[in-house]
């Protein structure tokens, strides 16, 4: 048998759309110019008992055929459909959050959140340090990369504004706070993340900081140090220059 000729068989059968064994087995008048340069249909290569090695062999590479295709076009159709249920499903969340701080601008002063106006993934917020705090009469500036995934999956928030903080990275921003985290649930918005940055902005956790100078201050007792520089960051960095 030669190889030439089942490779021509195999792609009779495949110009004529067939790469399915049961499709081949009902296609009677399938013809292949193979064997011994004979013209043979399906049905008489099947039935011939000289020519049984022969259609093995193409029963063989046409399943192996036939499986190939089939993976190939399942697998990217299944996790693109997901990956597009999730898209969705995210971008449907964030545009019901957008019209509630539309709705809520007035009830919450001390945030402003914004949304991109090309990506609705990528937001930004203004809020204002808490009183009491070396925060106070600071504007800080955050930026939100949301996941497709959301709110299954927490935004990446950190700081634009430079600050002084013990759960603050004074480079990059990046933020320390659990529920960004492994204490993240769906039940949590951008608006309430920021609340959330409030509270921490007004209780620091120096056993967990990102900023070691600051944390190593208030976990050695020096109080009025931490809020010292603090404050100085506060006013060259998050405060309007005045003149």
């Amino acid at each position: 048998m030669a190889r030439n000729d089942l490779r021509r068989a195999e792609a009779t059968a495949l110009c004529n759309g067939i790469i399915d064994i049961e499709q081949l087995s009902s296609t009677g008048n399938l013809k292949f110019h193979s064997i011994n340069g004979e013209t043979n249909n399906f049905i008489e290569i099947k039935r011939n008992k000289r020519k049984h090695s022969f259609y093995n062999m193409l029963v063989k590479r046409l399943t192996l055929k036939s499986q190939k295709c089939a993976s190939q076009k399942k697998k990217p159709e299944t996790e693109s459909s997901i990956s597009m249920e999730k898209s969705w499903a995210s971008r449907a969340r964030l545009f019901k959050e957008y019209k509630e701080v539309q709705r809520e601008k007035a009830a919450d002063p001390d945030i402003q959140l914004v949304c991109d106006d090309s990506n609705i993934f990528k937001w930004t917020a203004l809020i204002k340090g808490p009183s009491e705090t070396p925060y106070e009469g600071g504007v800080f500036q955050l930026a939100f990369a949301v996941p497709e995934q959301y709110p299954l999956q927490p935004p990446q928030v950190r700081f634009l504004t430079k600050i002084f903080h013990p759960n603050v990275h004074f480079k990059t921003g990046e933020i320390c706070l659990d529920i960004l985290k492994n204490a993240w649930s769906p039940a949590w918005t951008l608006q309430s993340v920021c609340r959330a940055i409030i509270a921490l902005m007004a209780h620091p956790e120096p056993d967990s900081p990102l900023n070691c100078d600051s944390g190593n201050l208030l976990r050695s007792g020096d109080v009025r140090g931490y809020q010292s520089m603090a404050r100085m960051y506060t006013r060259l960095a998050a405060m309007p220059k005045k003149g």
